[in-house]
């Protein structure tokens, strides 16, 4: 027979197991921002959905802010414009359903390239991928401020963003089973054939094999882009005066 103690503990236990369902993926983003004023309102959007998630004043340099990680990883915007400068702020954040906690001290200047953040793994590689633009900034600056003539800064600016884009695609293909590199791969995709596609796909697991990055990187290995020289194959189509012209 059920007793009432049984019974307690029964109820108990589904009252802590609901608990837990309603929590999974609900994850915490705790922030101390410094040069930014306070009062100044936080937005945290999700950027596959455009959804508002949730908002925060900035009190005594302290921000916490709540959402919810539909998926294996989901992508934030952080973002807020400075209640007296009227200086736009913002960072994206990478945060897997299972992050609970997500931390970062950050000044004014760290945004959005050089926010160090702690609690997600996802984010740790993401923040190499960062880190990078953070020196395409830093260094952008730089040469900007020398007094170079402007044919002297578009060639040196030319020359970095080329040396830190090979950088780039030498992180993407180390890391191409990640989710943060297949983010990162659809902005450098004609830097990669199709034949080292099929190879690097197979290194996916199936979660992103399905995902719509892992779709197009498919779609890219067997159906790529024609090259210089390539055959082609010819067709007649009628254009918008109703003539019919061939691609030959």
């Amino acid at each position: 027979a059920l007793t009432m103690k049984h019974f307690a503990s029964v109820l108990t236990l589904l009252i802590v197991s609901i608990s837990c369902e309603a929590q999974k993926g609900i994850f915490r983003i705790e922030a101390n921002i410094s040069e930014v004023s306070d009062g100044t309102k936080f937005y945290l959007k999700n950027v596959s959905t455009g959804q508002l998630i949730d908002s925060a004043v900035l009190g005594k340099g302290q921000i916490l802010l709540k959402g919810r990680a539909d998926g294996a990883v989901s992508s934030w915007l952080l973002y807020a414009t400075d209640l007296l400068s009227g200086e736009f702020v913002y960072t994206k954040l990478l945060i897997a359903s299972d992050d609970a906690s997500v931390r970062f001290n950050a000044s004014k200047q760290d945004f959005p390239w050089n926010v160090d953040v702690s609690g997600s793994t996802t984010q740790d590689l993401a923040e190499q991928f960062n880190h990078i633009e953070y020196q395409r900034q830093q260094i952008a600056k730089h040469v900007r401020g020398v007094g170079y003539p402007k044919e002297v800064i578009s060639k040196k600016l030319n020359s970095l963003n080329d040396s830190l884009d090979d950088v780039k695609v030498e992180l993407i293909r180390e890391n191409f089973y990640s989710y943060v590199a297949l983010v990162n791969f659809r902005y450098y995709r004609d830097r990669f054939l199709s034949s080292e596609l099929i190879g690097l796909y197979s290194l996916l697991s199936p979660e992103l094999k399905q995902s719509e990055y892992g779709r197009a990187i498919k779609n890219q290995a067997e159906f790529p882009a024609p090259q210089i020289g390539d055959a082609y194959y010819d067709y007649e189509a009628l254009n918008q005066n109703g003539e019919r012209i061939a691609l030959s």
